[in-house]
C-alpha cells in the first residue's frame, strides 16, 4: 500500500488517505486468512493420513493378539514396524507408556486428544473397556480397524460424489455453448431470410 500510494504520486494521480489504509486492511485479513485456512488443510490431511496409518496398525496389532502375543507386546510390535510419522507417534507414546507406567489406552487416549484424532480416542475407549472387563481384545481391535475402514471408504465415496456433482454445471455449460456454437448459424440464415 505505501509502495502504492508512492507511484499514486509520483505519477500524479490523486489518492486520498482512505485507499492506503483499506488496502492495509484487505492485506492484513488475506495474509491472516489464507495462511490459517493453509494449516487447517494440512492438519485434515494429516489427521486422515493418521486415521489410515490406525487402521493398519489395529490390523497388524490384531494378527498379532491372534499369534498368542500379549496386548502390550502386540501393541509395541505393530508400532514397530512402520515409518510414517504416525506409526512414529504411536511408537513414541508405548514407548512412554513403558517408562511412566501408564496404560496403553491412557496414553493413546492422550494422544487422540492432543492431535484431535477421534478414532484414537475411541480406540482407548475400547481398550480400555476390553482390558478393565476381560473382553476379547483380538475381537475388540479387528471390530475397531473395520470401522475404520468403512468410515474411510464412506468419507472416500462422499468426496467422489461432491466433485461428480461439482463437474455436472461445467459440463452442462459445455453442452449449452456447443448447442450455441452449432445451432447459431443456422438461426442466423433464417433470421437473415426473413
Amino acid at each position: 500500500p505505501g509502495a502504492a500510494t508512492v507511484l499514486a504520486s509520483v505519477a500524479d494521480v490523486s489518492v486520498g488517505p482512505t485507499l492506503p489504509v483499506v488496502a492495509t486492511a484487505v492485506l492484513v485479513v488475506v495474509g491472516f486468512v489464507v495462511p490459517d485456512m493453509e494449516v487447517r488443510a494440512i492438519a485434515r490431511e494429516r489427521r486422515e493420513e493418521f486415521v489410515h496409518a490406525l487402521s493398519s496398525f489395529l490390523d497388524v496389532t490384531a494378527v498379532l493378539l491372534a499369534g498368542g502375543a500379549g496386548t502390550e507386546t502386540a501393541l509395541h510390535a505393530a508400532a514397530a514396524l512402520g515409518d510414517s510419522w504416525p506409526q512414529q507417534r504411536l511408537r513414541a507414546a508405548l514407548d512412554r507408556c513403558r517408562l511412566t507406567g501408564q496404560t496403553p489406552w491412557e496414553v493413546l487416549a492422550d494422544l487422540g486428544d492432543r492431535l484431535e484424532i477421534g478414532e484414537l480416542s475411541q480406540l482407548a475407549t475400547s481398550l480400555q473397556l476390553a482390558g478393565e472387563q476381560g473382553a476379547r481384545v483380538r475381537v475388540t481391535l479387528a471390530a475397531r480397524a473395520r470401522a475404520l475402514r468403512a468410515s474411510q471408504l464412506a468419507a472416500v465415496e462422499a468426496r467422489a460424489h461432491a466433485v461428480t456433482e461439482q463437474m455436472s454445471v461445467p459440463v452442462a455449460l459445455l453442452a449449452v455453448a456447443f448447442m450455441l456454437f452449432v445451432g447459431f448459424p443456422a438461426v442466423w440464415v433464417v433470421v437473415g431470410a426473413l
